[in-house]
């Protein structure tokens, strides 16, 4: 067959693909495919199948009704040859009903429907038309090609972001274009803007075909350096560009500073037209139809943040936020720091970018030391961070946790614009720290940035949001999916459907008879299991995380150590507030102790503001200060709410609790006195209290399940 739709994709590279893909340009075959609904720049970040450079292979964004370049479409300057219309297209569906139909409320007639998949079929299509056109002159594969990209219709949205800088034009490329009398102009250079490194070429698109006869060396007026003016030695149009790209080639450039390269006006197209860079009706004008490129060498920019130093509590989070003003194209991205800590392992480090994007930097990596020290995150360093040792003085390549090859390198292509997030967690519940510094540094692409969310209109993607559970080590815990999709939503309404699970780690998932899932843990495992859930709306999908936390089997008390609740060879604030927590949401199923005014949390956030601390346990100690609390042989109550519940005592079946004397310990401080208190010393009064308080360590002995 001489053409193919490939209306689909993702997965990697391959090179059994790639040679199919040139055993077919053999044969003459063209393939077109989609360019992907990631919204990301293919340059950067290839899109397959339709980013296999091959001379036979299409890549194709999607267009709106409005000429614009659909905010879900992938593009890139380089990798992506055109654009087409792919938003809310009307097609046909097919005639059997499917259960993916059934669930997003599509018909077996004709529906609406957007993506790229949607655009390649026009290209397609013309393409067909194209060839039957000129069956008699027996044109090529790569003739038929270059007359559908010679002939789009030229967008300014679409200028640097794909090669022909335009939409389909199906009439023109049949054969019926309008009659042309407007002149050619440049539409980009590339280098542009703020480079790195050294320059040898500037990159030339016109408007439309150039007559190769109106343009060589001489057409360049000037050139200039920071060292003076610079020799051109050649100019060239790029091959497969139908004569609309040229290379200006000259020595190479390295001095730091602009750059100005002056061409034209007696450059002409095909017709015979004149450059006409100022758009009037005026064409080859000296000087106002001459175009003017520029481009700046510079040192990697690199932007400091203001917020800091920031003070990092135990048990808690940090985030720190850099704004960037300039909207710069990243070719490159690091990011150096420092964070004084006195065990970098209790710590997790990750940078969000301003479009949501994010990558680990550090989890978990190093020991006991000087913290980071003028430390520097860079894909292309030799060694890994999790081969470091502290102070980490000097580049490393970021963590991986995921294993899925992610790093710094997943910014590129992005605008700089906006405000950056580095967020670092202490999971230390005794050691502080601070983050004294960071900053980025960008190593500029030039071009245009990415295309914005419209922030509403039609067709936006759904909204996975992330979810937690826990569950005792030894146990299983069922989960329904559609609790999951409890919190998750589609900005159009949109009906959303349970696609599937991956990345699951320390743990297994069977699916049930009844849709549910069950999760059950690694044996003997304490910690944090999950797994990742895909939902979709019927065209496009998201990801959510679900947290899993794996608690150590629940006693009052257990022989080695009556304190240690958790039986982690601990005893720390952790172990009251496990209690507290317990008693607060009246899960133990053998004693209820509701707390008044405390809203029942999850785990040990007693307060409940997202974040574990001793304000949590202070809560609690500051209720049990202020409420006279008393316990009798079958219940236990506090403040008149009633609570109550039976329980064991240490002397086995039908033995009595101790009843203390309902009292307020004067030892206890306030929850909200305006002062630090250290989490040793919160942990000797919490036991006091909870001794004090009528659950002295001998009263109850009954295992929770």
């Amino acid at each position: 067959a001489f053409l193919s739709n490939n209306s689909w994709g993702g997965g990697g590279f391959s090179q059994a693909f790639m040679s199919a893909l040139q055993n077919a340009r053999t044969a003459g075959h063209v393939f077109v495919a989609a360019a992907g609904n990631d919204g990301i720049n293919t340059d950067f970040d290839p899109f397959y199948p339709a980013g296999y450079a091959l001379d036979n292979v299409i890549s194709v964004a999607a267009t709106d009704n409005r000429d614009e370049l659909a905010w879900f479409s992938n593009y890139g300057r380089s990798s992506v040859d055109l654009a087409a219309p792919g938003v809310n297209i009307y097609s046909t569906f097919p005639t059997r009903m499917t259960e993916a139909m059934r669930s997003e409320g599509f018909s077996t007639s004709y529906e609406t429907i957007s993506g790229t998949s949607m655009a390649t079929p026009h290209v397609s299509g013309v393409l067909a038309l194209v060839k039957a056109a000129h069956l008699e002159e027996g044109w090529t594969y790569d003739e038929i090609i270059d007359q559908v990209l010679a002939t789009v219709d030229p967008l300014s949205n679409l200028l640097t972001r794909t090669v022909t800088g335009g939409r389909l034009n199906a009439a023109a490329a049949v054969g019926n274009p309008p009659a042309d009398v407007t002149g050619p102009r440049v539409v980009t250079s590339d280098p542009v803007g703020a480079v790195t490194g050294s320059v040898s070429q500037i990159r030339l698109r016109f408007s439309e075909k150039i007559d190769l006869t109106t343009i060589d060396v001489s057409d360049i007026v000037s050139f200039d350096g920071p060292d003076g003016p610079i020799e051109i030695t050649a100019i060239a149009p790029v091959a497969g560009s139908s004569d609309r790209q040229f290379d200006i080639t000259f020595a190479t450039q390295s001095t730091e500073g602009q750059y100005t390269l002056v061409i034209g006006p007696q450059i002409s197209d095909l017709e015979g037209n004149l450059m006409n860079q100022d758009g009037d009706a005026d064409l080859g004008e000296d000087p106002e139809d001459q175009f003017t490129a520029r481009f700046t060498i510079v040192g990697a920019l690199v932007y400091p943040s203001n917020d800091v130093p920031a003070p990092l509590p135990p048990f808690n989070l940090l985030i720190s936020y850099l704004t960037i003003d300039e909207d710069i194209v990243i070719a490159d991205l690091n990011l150096t720091l420092d964070i004084a800590h006195p065990d970098v392992s209790d710590l997790m480090i990750y940078l969000t970018s301003p479009s949501g994007t994010s990558a680990f930097l550090s989890y978990g990596s190093g020991g006991p030391g000087e913290g980071f020290v003028n430390t520097t995150f860079d894909d292309e360093a030799d060694t890994p961070i999790a081969e470091g040792a502290s102070p980490f003085t000097g580049r490393f390549r970021p963590d991986d946790p995921l294993g899925e090859g992610e790093g710094m390198w997943v910014f590129d292509g992005e605008s700089t614009a906006g405000t950056w997030e580095l967020y670092v967690y202490n999971f230390s519940f005794r050691n502080e720290g601070a983050l004294t510094a960071w900053s980025l540094e960008v190593s500029p692409a030039g071009g245009a940035p990415p295309p914005s969310d419209p922030g509403g209109g039609e067709d936006l993607p759904p909204v996975a949001v992330d979810d937690q559970f826990h569950v005792e080590s030894g146990s299983t815990l069922i989960i329904d999916p559609n609790v999951l999709l409890a919190n998750d939503y589609d900005p159009n309404g949109d009906p959303l459907g349970f696609v599937g699970i991956n990345n699951l780690y320390n743990g297994s998932i069977t699916p049930n008879d009844d849709g549910t899932l069950t999760f059950e843990p690694l044996p003997d495992f304490i910690g944090t299991a999950g797994f990742e859930y895909m939902i979709s709306d019927g065209w496009s999908f998201a990801v959510a995380n679900v947290t899993i936390d794996v608690q150590p089997q629940f006693l009052w008390n257990n022989e080695r150590n009556p304190l240690d609740v958790n039986n982690d060879s601990h005893v720390s604030p952790v172990d009251a507030l496990i209690i507290f927590n317990l008693l607060n949401a009246g899960l133990t199923g053998e004693l209820t102790f509701v707390l008044e005014g405390l809203q029942p949390s999850t785990f040990i956030d007693v307060a409940p503001d997202n974040y574990v601390s001793p304000l949590d346990a202070l809560l609690v100690v500051n209720h049990l200060n202020a409420t006279p609390f008393g316990m009798s042989a079958g219940s236990a109550t506090t403040g008149g709410t009633g609570a109550a519940a039976a329980g064991d005592t240490a002397g086995g079946a039908g033995a009595t609790a101790e009843t203390p004397t309902a009292r307020r310990p004067a030892h206890v401080r306030r929850a909200y006195e305006p002062r630090a208190v250290d989490q040793l010393d919160l942990a000797a009064l919490v036991q006091q209290a909870l001794s004090e308080g009528g659950l002295a360590r001998g009263t109850f002995r009954r295992r929770l399940r």
